[in-house]
C-alpha cells in the first residue's frame, strides 16, 4: 500500500503538466475535477517512479498483462468503456506517473473520463498505479494500453 500524506503534494499552479488540464487551448476541466488533480512534489514523485519504473519489467515482475487495448483507431468512449471495465473501483486513488519527476494522485474515475487529457500520442508513456498496487496500467506513446494485474495466488 502506498502511504501519502499532505507533505506529498504541491499546488497543481506550480505543476509543469497543468496546461494539459488549465489551458483553453487543450481542455478546461471543472474546478471538481482540477481539485481531484493532486500533482505529488518532485521527491515524492521519484520515490514512486522508482517503485513503478520495478513494475514495468511486468514479464519479471509481480504482474501479469491480461489486457491491451490500441488505442489509435478506437473513439474516445470504446477506451473509456475499456477502461471502466479494467479499473472498476472508479473512487480508488491512482498515481499517474510520466517521468521520474513528474506524477499527480487522481481518482480512477476521472483518469478514465479524461483519458486523453492525460495521455497524448507520440509524446507520453505514461503509468498508472492504484495505491494499492494490486494492479497496473501502462500506456505507450505507440498508442496501446496494456493493463496487467497480479495472479491471485499473490495478491
Amino acid at each position: 500500500m502506498i502511504e501519502l500524506n499532505q507533505d506529498d503534494y504541491q499546488p497543481l499552479d506550480s505543476f509543469p503538466l497543468k496546461w494539459r488540464w488549465t489551458d483553453e487551448q487543450w481542455t478546461l476541466l471543472p474546478p471538481d475535477v482540477l481539485a481531484k488533480i493532486r500533482p505529488l512534489t518532485r521527491a515524492r514523485a521519484r520515490e514512486l517512479y522508482e517503485t513503478i519504473y520495478v513494475y514495468k519489467g511486468v514479464k519479471k515482475g509481480p504482474f501479469e498483462i491480461i489486457d491491451t487495448i490500441e488505442v489509435e483507431n478506437k473513439n474516445d468512449q470504446e477506451v473509456r468503456d475499456w477502461l471502466m471495465s479494467n479499473l472498476s473501483k472508479i473512487e480508488e486513488l491512482v498515481v499517474a506517473s510520466w517521468s521520474p519527476d513528474q506524477a499527480i494522485v487522481t481518482t480512477a474515475g476521472i483518469f478514465c473520463d479524461h483519458w486523453d487529457d492525460f495521455c497524448y500520442p507520440s509524446s507520453d508513456d505514461l503509468s498508472l498505479l492504484p495505491i494499492t498496487q494490486d494492479w497496473i496500467l501502462f500506456y505507450s506513446h505507440e498508442e496501446v494500453f496494456f493493463f496487467g494485474q497480479k495472479p491471485l495466488r499473490t495478491r
